[in-house]
């Protein structure tokens, strides 16, 4: 099978329900695109979730880095080019171009577990698949993703309650809301005269419906740092790092 096999081209419309009020793409919703295209090359390569399913297992993207040039404007559509390449100890890395009116305006990388659903211990397979190895040598970016820590006194703290639309089948956070919940710290000033140049995110302990959370956000300059906090449980569950 030839590399380009490996790479999957899939186009999302940019619909009015993915705008914001500055009528750009929420990168909630860029991210979802690139989950949901890295979910549909999953079961093309015969290890997406149906396949996992029938063995107890599942993927669960664990952290990730996005780099941007802008942020696409509604109407149009994006372009995601993604493509497996390789694992670094138990993390399935998979990378991904992204395109907006024929230019590629970010990149994206990012580490995926395969997970025991009773146990939720990871599990490690398919180190011998061809589309592990192929593209290893490919990276949309070509640096490692950083495990985020935050010092410091926060400069807001904000709380949350999950709830039936923050959840999925799973009855968990949702990976896009994470990042909902981060926006919904600023006000319409901030998000209006700033756009985010690189995002990396960590997901460490999973959320469930009813549990009561506090996002702290640490601030250095044009760079802002999140935490997620259980409050009853007293734990992280989620850092985020942007950059303005």
């Amino acid at each position: 099978m030839k590399n380009e096999n490996y790479i999957l081209q899939k186009t999302f419309p940019i619909s009015s329900r993915h705008a914001d009020f500055k009528s750009q793409i929420r990168l909630s919703s860029l991210i979802n695109d690139y989950i949901q295209a890295a979910w549909q090359h999953a079961e093309d390569l015969g290890v997406g979730y149906q396949h996992l399913k029938e063995q107890g297992l599942g993927w669960i993207l664990s952290r990730f880095t996005l780099k941007l040039d802008l942020l696409p404007n509604w109407p149009g559509e994006v372009t995601i080019k993604t493509w497996p390449k390789g694992m670094n100890r138990l993390f399935y890395l998979r990378d991904a171009e992204m395109f907006y009116a024929g230019q590629k305006f970010a990149a994206i990388t990012s580490a995926w577990l395969i997970f025991d659903v009773k146990s939720k211990r990871p599990k490690v397979l398919y180190q011998d698949s061809p589309y592990l190895h192929e593209l290893a040598d490919k990276h949309a970016i070509n640096s490692d993703i950083p495990t985020l820590k935050f010092n410091g006194t926060p400069s807001l703290s904000t709380n949350y309650k999950v709830r039936y639309n923050d959840i999925d089948v799973n009855l968990h956070l949702t990976t896009v809301r994470y990042l909902d919940f981060v926006f919904d710290t600023y006000d319409i000033e901030f998000l209006r005269d700033h756009t985010p140049q690189a995002v990396t995110v960590n997901f460490l302990k999973e959320v469930a419906f009813g549990d009561e959370l506090t996002l702290h956000r640490y601030e250095n300059g044009s760079v802002h740092g999140f935490e997620l906090i259980n409050r009853a449980k007293n734990i992280v569950n989620f850092r985020a790092e942007i950059t303005y």
